[in-house]
């Protein structure tokens, strides 16, 4: 596994503070701030279980047994409208659920090639802590003997019962979906959404290490 194209990968985040970002049309009790960190805790022993089957399991088993965590931890659907900005409004509804799709795709994809084999990779889940406009934020470090720790911190927003992730903060700054949407939003704005959501599909389909 190549630790640093991991971690890059890993950052998947947009630069969203806002009250009305964190909790577009929460309703409700709020469900308990602990609730958040066990969240991070059951995603991370998806991961460890995903490096220890290795090559046990052909890339598709693999994924398949991630795809439910990366799912039921991170709030997808909110993810893939961000980062397309303005241009999320421009889609027709039939054609936000296909990019949806292929954003979710994508993204349990490049757990599913990056956590392929243990490597000694130690995931710690540290602090824990309310953030603006009702969110919360988790703080995790990334340990592996042969590289210094990395800190990765999640914001977390209130999601029915439960909470999803909603950002991803590298060292507790660098946001990684903001660059993708930049990348993005250039793709769409030359090319057109077409070609970026097939883009996308096809990106999905083939692990990387595979497809020279």
């Amino acid at each position: 596994m190549d630790f640093r194209r991991l971690l890059s990968l890993l950052a998947v985040s947009w630069l969203a503070a806002s009250a009305a970002l964190a909790n577009p049309g929460m309703e409700g009790e709020q469900p308990p701030l602990d609730a958040s960190k066990q969240v991070i805790e059951r995603f991370y022993g998806a991961l460890e279980a995903s490096m220890k089957a290795g090559d046990s399991l052909a890339f598709e088993q693999r994924r398949a047994q991630l795809a439910p965590a990366v799912e039921a931890a991170f709030d997808l659907p909110l993810m893939a409208a961000k980062v397309l900005g303005r241009h999320w409004r421009k889609l027709s509804s039939a054609d936000q659920k296909r990019w949806i799709a292929a954003f979710s795709a994508l993204t349990v994809k490049t757990y599913t090639e990056q956590f392929d084999e243990n490597s000694g990779l130690v995931f710690e889940v540290g602090a824990l802590q309310a953030a603006p406009g009702g969110t919360a934020l988790v703080r995790t470090r990334l340990k592996r003997a042969s590289d210094a720790p990395v800190a990765i911190d999640y914001r977390l927003r209130p999601a029915g019962a439960s909470w999803r992730i909603m950002d991803i903060f590298l060292n507790g700054t660098v946001s990684e979906l903001a660059l993708r949407r930049s990348e993005y939003s250039s793709v769409f704005e030359r090319d057109g959404f077409e070609k970026l959501v097939t883009t996308l599909q096809a990106r999905s389909l083939v692990p990387a290490k595979r497809a020279s």
